[in-house]
């Protein structure tokens, strides 16, 4: 039965089914979305008059859960910058050949949110409910994002909405995170607006506007201080000067919202050492007394 087994392997190499995992091994396989290594950022939105979008981390769980017989990963997400207390959205999703399905625990059957097996003229009919628009793919092209790797990309178009989505494989589209219809008025639930996307911790993607996944701008807001930060671009050492406030709070954090230094800083000259960070760009956020926040942005060589 082994040398049977070994006998399917080697002349169906294409997909392979795993039981252990409920996991898809593609030799030719599109890079995946539905995986443990991929992360979203993305403005979450509350649904609640006058309240603030946050900011929230996606991913998926490393464990496959079986739903009428498929295996499929849930949806999770973070809403601390530090990326800890992860908590599940209820969304289930998995891959196969190309194709991304969506679905819910009860629920009657599986959506289909993603199909990069499309061709040009071929039309995405919506699934059940009511205003949602079809989509209808107009063209099939090659993008790169900054991992400088080719991936897909397909262009669809609403007749309805008279508005354009993109797919980009190993990735999904990047405007608003896993939406599983197109709405032309009002959406069924809170949206989530794509800030960044990265896998195994490489950023691939940021929005337009924004300097890292958790900093909007590089506006100063007015702290009544002076800070001196030199050198920039910095190598195995950054100097920090502070006049004019007793103390004040620092975080240097990378384009991914990941911490690299936490603590509080006194009025005066101080070194912070950087040898061990990796080359890249950084952000110095300080913050009074009064949760005022400055930030710097800093070169890492």
């Amino acid at each position: 039965m082994k040398r049977i087994n070994l006998l399917i392997l080697l002349l169906s190499p294409i997909v392979v089914w795993s039981q252990n995992n409920g996991s898809f091994l593609q030799s030719s396989s599109p890079l995946p979305i539905v995986s443990p290594h991929n992360m979203w950022v993305a403005d979450h939105e509350q649904f609640v008059p006058f309240m603030p979008d946050q900011i929230w981390r996606f991913t998926f769980s490393e464990d496959s859960t079986l739903l009428d017989s498929q295996y499929y990963r849930e949806l999770i997400y973070s809403s601390s910058i530090s990326g800890n207390n992860w908590s599940p959205t209820g969304r289930f999703y998995r891959e196969e050949a190309g194709r991304v399905f969506f679905t819910f625990p009860n629920a009657s059957e599986e959506m289909l949110l993603y199909d990069f097996n499309f061709e040009v003229g071929d039309t995405m009919v919506p699934n059940t409910g009511i205003g949602q628009a079809s989509r209808v793919i107009i063209a099939v092209d090659t993008i790169e994002l900054m991992d400088i790797t080719p991936r897909k990309r397909l262009a669809l178009y609403s007749p309805e909405c008279m508005d354009t989505v993109y797919w980009i494989e190993g990735a999904g589209e990047l405007r608003y995170l896993f939406e599983t219809e197109l709405f032309c008025s009002l959406p069924d639930g809170p949206r989530d607006r794509v800030r960044c996307f990265s896998t195994d911790g490489q950023l691939l993607h940021l929005r337009s506007g924004l300097l890292g996944c958790f900093l909007s701008s590089s506006k100063e807001e007015d702290l009544d201080i002076s800070l001196d930060i030199y050198p920039n671009p910095m190598t195995d050492l950054v100097h920090i000067y502070l006049n004019g406030a007793d103390q004040i709070q620092l975080k240097a954090i990378n384009v991914l919202g990941q911490a690299l230094f936490s603590g509080v800083l006194q009025e005066g000259k101080q070194e912070i050492h950087c040898e061990d960070w990796p080359a890249g760009t950084y952000f110095f956020q300080f913050t009074d007394s009064n949760n005022r926040i400055a930030s710097r942005q800093i070169l890492k060589q």
